[in-house]
């Protein structure tokens, strides 16, 4: 485990002392700006275990616009698939114009979205802007949202109101693999070998 500084911008040590481990999985917790010279770099000196995961921004369009084929296999966090439901599919296209490659945010952008849409349903129902009779009210139903049936427990968006947690790209697109009852694909273990440069 290590922790870096943002503004990192060599990351071969890192990498090479990963490799050296010989550990089955790399996670790197980082954003954008780290997340890809770790792929980067990891590529270059052929550190290939067999779970490479990491986050946010392997799951965005522009990740494997950037690396192309050199994706497959990485595994990152997602909340959901076009592939789940008409009303996934109808987002997917509004967002994104239904091109996996243009993807932007899977994981943020359906909850933000089912968020707005528990919002609009409180105040239709309850006639009111009132702020804490709105929250009352989406603190104590259950709302149809592109998620789903979508509701909150003990303040949070209940678990079972997910429709994905961890993606992968699988096939040049980024799938929802698990929790298992959601997958729009299997979870592919250990990931590919790095394409020949």
């Amino acid at each position: 485990m290590k922790s870096l500084p943002p503004d990192i911008k060599d990351l071969n040590p890192v990498i090479k002392e990963a490799k050296l481990s010989e550990a089955d999985a790399f996670c790197c917790f980082a954003y954008p700006d780290q997340i890809f010279p770790a792929i980067g770099t990891s590529a270059t000196l052929g550190y290939n275990p067999k779970a490479w995961i990491g986050g946010p921004g392997v799951n965005f369009g522009f990740f494997h616009t950037a690396f192309g084929p050199l994706v497959e296999g990485v595994t990152g966090w997602t909340s959901f698939s076009p592939k789940q439901s008409e009303a996934a599919k109808t987002l997917a296209d509004k967002l994104w114009g239904g091109k996996p490659e243009d993807v932007q945010d899977p994981w943020g952008h359906p909850l933000y979205w089912a968020g707005l849409e528990m919002w609009k349903q409180a105040v239709e129902t309850t006639g009111t802007l009132n702020q804490a009779t709105i929250r009352d009210y989406v603190a104590g139903n259950k709302f149809t949202t592109v998620l789903g049936e979508t509701w909150f427990e003990n303040g949070l968006l209940s678990k079972d109101a997910h429709t994905g947690e961890v993606g992968q790209w699988v096939n040049g697109v980024y799938e929802v693999v698990g929790p298992k009852e959601h997958a729009t694909a299997d979870f592919v273990y250990p990931k590919p070998e790095w394409p020949a440069a």
